[in-house]
C-alpha cells in the first residue's frame, strides 16, 4: 500500500491505494495526470503502465532504475518513462517525494496512445530538435538548481488537491513547463560545450533555417573562413553544416506535418525549401518516407 497526500491550500487529504489501483484510475476514469506527496520509505522493484516525474523534496535516498543504483537527495528529479522498473530506499527519515503519475494524452490528448516519452516530443507543445540535446530526458536525474521545478509541482499537487474548474488543463500546462525546463537544459548542455564559435553557428542555423543559408553566410557573420568553420562544425557535431541544416529543416517539417493542417507545399517553403521536388527527395532519405505518409502516421519522426 502506498499513502498519497493531496496538498491543498484548504487542508491536506488522504487516501490510500496500490499501483494497480492507482493505474486502473488513470486509465479508467479519464484523468491523464496526477500529482501527490508521498513520504514512503521504500518501494518494492516494480514498474508501471504510465509516466513518472519524481521530485525528492527532503532528505535522501537510494534510488534504483533498470538495475542500476545511486543517492538522490533533496532537489534532484527525473522523468521516468514508460514501464521502467525502479525501487528506492531512505537513507534519512525525512525523506519525501512529490510524483506526477502521467499519460502521453495528458500532454496532448489528440495523440495516439504513446508508451515512449521521445514520441511526446513530436507533440506540437514541444518543439526541441533532438540533435541539439545531448541524451534522453528520461532515466536520469537532473538537480532544480533554480527551484522552478519544485514550484511548478508543488502548485501541481494543490490544484489536484482542489479539483478546481478547468485543473486538468490547469495541470497540464505546469507539466509542459517543467518537460521544457528539462528539455532547455539539455540542450543548452549540449550548445554549451561547443566551443563559441560553433554555438553561435548553431543557433543561427536554428533560428534561421527557414531562409536561405549557405556556410558562407555563418562564417561571414563570425570573421572566420569557410574552410575553416567547416572543419571546426564537423569536429564538434560530428556532421557536417549541410547534413546539420537538413536535419533541422526536415525535424521541423516532421513538427508541422504533425501539428498543423498546412499544405506541404506550404511547409516546404516554410522550412527552406523552395523545391518541392527536392524537399520530398530530402525528406524521404532523413525519414524514410514521403512527407504525406508521415502525416498520416505510418512512420515516426527522426
Amino acid at each position: 500500500i502506498i499513502y498519497i497526500y493531496n496538498v491543498s491550500f484548504f487542508g491536506v487529504f488522504f487516501m490510500q491505494t496500490t499501483f494497480d489501483n492507482y493505474d486502473k484510475q488513470l486509465f479508467f476514469a479519464k484523468s491523464y495526470i496526477h500529482a501527490f506527496y508521498c513520504d514512503l520509505k521504500y518501494t518494492e522493484y516494480h514498474n508501471h503502465r504510465f509516466f513518472e516525474l519524481v521530485y525528492v523534496v527532503s532528505g535522501s535516498a537510494v534510488h534504483i532504475l533498470d538495475g542500476d543504483s545511486r543517492i538522490i537527495s533533496t532537489g534532484d528529479y527525473m522523468i521516468m518513462d514508460y514501464n521502467s522498473y525502479h525501487e528506492y530506499r531512505a537513507s534519512t527519515d525525512d525523506f519525501a517525494v512529490i510524483n506526477c503519475l502521467f499519460l502521453s494524452k495528458a500532454i496532448d490528448s489528440t495523440m495516439p496512445e504513446s508508451h515512449d516519452f521521445p514520441d511526446l516530443l513530436k507533440s506540437c507543445q514541444f518543439r526541441f530538435n533532438k540533435i541539439v540535446m545531448s541524451s534522453t530526458p528520461t532515466n536520469r536525474f537532473f538537480h532544480d538548481d533554480t527551484g522552478k521545478i519544485k514550484l511548478l509541482l508543488t502548485e501541481m499537487c494543490e490544484e489536484c488537491g482542489n479539483k478546481e474548474t478547468g485543473y486538468l488543463d490547469y495541470m497540464r500546462s505546469l507539466l509542459i513547463q517543467s518537460i521544457i525546463i528539462t528539455l532547455r537544459g539539455i540542450s543548452d548542455f549540449k550548445i554549451n560545450n561547443y566551443s563559441p564559435n560553433i554555438a553561435k553557428a548553431v543557433r543561427m542555423i536554428e533560428t534561421g533555417y527557414g531562409q536561405p543559408l549557405m556556410l558562407s553566410d555563418i562564417a561571414r557573420e563570425l570573421y572566420l573562413s569557410v574552410p575553416y568553420l567547416s572543419i571546426k562544425f564537423r569536429e564538434e557535431t560530428g556532421v557536417c553544416f549541410g547534413e546539420y541544416l537538413k536535419r533541422v529543416r526536415i525535424q521541423n517539417a516532421c513538427t508541422l506535418l504533425n501539428s498543423t493542417d498546412m499544405k506541404i507545399k506550404d511547409i516546404a517553403e516554410k522550412v527552406g525549401y523552395n523545391d518541392y521536388k527536392r524537399f520530398g527527395a530530402i525528406f524521404r532519405e532523413i525519414v524514410g518516407t514521403s512527407p504525406g505518409k508521415f502525416r498520416t502516421g505510418k512512420t515516426e519522426a527522426p
